[in-house]
Order: C-alpha cells, then structure tokens, then sequence
C-alpha cells in the first residue's frame, strides 16, 4: 500500500506544471498593488528597445534625493533598454523647470547640468524660479547668454515641453518621481513602497517586457 501512495504522489508531482525562474520572478509584483497597468498603452519612442522613462520635477526633494539612484540604475541598464527623463508640468513651477531642462538638452549641457541645477535649488538654496535666475545660472556655468536667449524663448524647447506635458497626462503621473516602462506600465515610491523599491519593480518590468516579447 505505501508503495502505491508514493506512486501516486510521484505521478501526480509529474503532472504538475513546471515552473521556471523567469515565471517565479514574474509573480514578485502585482498589478495594482506594485505597479500599474495602464488601459492604453502609450506609443514608446525607443524603436526596437524597451523604454524607460523617469517623470521628475526639479522643485521636488524626493526627486532630488533619488536623482543619484536612478542616474546610476540607467548607466547600469541592458543594451536593448533606452532611458530617458521626462519633467512633469503639473506644478506652478513645473512647466519652467521643463523649460529649463529642455533648454539645457537643446544646448547639449544637459549632462554637465541636471545634478547641478538640483543642488543649486536643493543644496544651495538657489532661487532659479524666474528667466533671468535661470539664465544667470546657465551662463556660470559656461553658457552664451546669446545662446541661452535663443534656446530658452525657441519654437523647439516650447514643443518639447507641451510634449512632455502630453506624455505626462498620457502615463497618469500624479506624484514624482515616477518610472514608466514600454509604455504600458507606471510605479512610484508609494506604490512600490519606497524609491528604492521601485527601481527593483522597474527591473521587474523590464524583466516582464521582455519576457513577453
């Protein structure tokens, strides 16, 4: 008798399906609760790639404090992942600050600039809330006035922030920082439970894309 039991739990255990790495990791994070799942997927700009966006606000100190997590997360993602930042407009500062970095990207500073400008606000107490500040800002650091004015009041730095504005909306960013994946997926600090948490559910994301693909 006990050796038809253990045939029988043998063969029951070989019915079961099994279940891989990849499926286990799959089950980490729930939609909803982690993370959410968005009813229309907004169109990524990475052709090819898995794209990962940070929505962010300069004025924000959470965001500020998370700056050096996420830029060093980037440098350390898989080829086929195309990063990228986003600010958000939905602040009464928000849609200078957009123009800010979008002036710094026009440029070609943004690299030099974007931790500075958040320790020149954060650190430093820097009031950058009017042009003028801004621009003064930009050319200590090595800007042409001239070339701040034209890049700053141009046609291009006005659409890429209506764009990003547009993007926001697309995702339902509601609170930064905030990471989007693929288009599809969004999570934040709260969701996650913490900023660290959600670079870990970002990798999760990716992980799920590609997965899928």
């Amino acid at each position: 008798m006990r050796k038809l039991v253990t045939l029988g739990l043998a063969a029951a255990l070989l019915a079961l399906p099994v279940v891989s790495g990849a499926q286990l990791l799959l089950e980490r994070y729930v939609s909803g609760e982690h993370y959410t799942t968005l009813e229309e997927p907004v169109a990524a700009a990475a052709d090819g790639e898995i794209e990962a966006i940070e929505f962010f606000l300069y004025g924000c100190s959470h965001c500020a404090v998370f700056d050096p997590q996420v830029e060093t997360w980037a440098a350390e993602l898989p080829e086929d992942v195309a990063f990228r930042r986003v600010p958000v407009t939905f602040s009464g500062l928000g849609p200078l600050f957009a123009k800010m970095f979008y002036t710094a990207k026009d440029l070609g500073v943004l690299e030099s600039l974007h931790s500075r400008l958040f320790d020149a606000i954060h650190q430093q107490g820097r009031d950058l809330t009017n042009p003028s500040a801004i621009r003064k800002f930009f050319v200590e650091n090595g800007v042409n006035g001239a070339d701040f004015d034209a890049s700053f009041n141009s046609d291009t730095v006005k659409q890429q922030v209506r764009q990003a504005s547009e993007l926001m909306r697309a995702y339902r960013i509601d609170g930064v920082p905030a990471l989007a994946v693929a288009g599809k997926y969004t999570t934040n600090g709260r969701k996650a439970g913490s900023n660290d948490d959600m670079l870990g559910v970002a990798d999760f994301l990716i992980n799920k894309v590609r997965a899928a693909r």
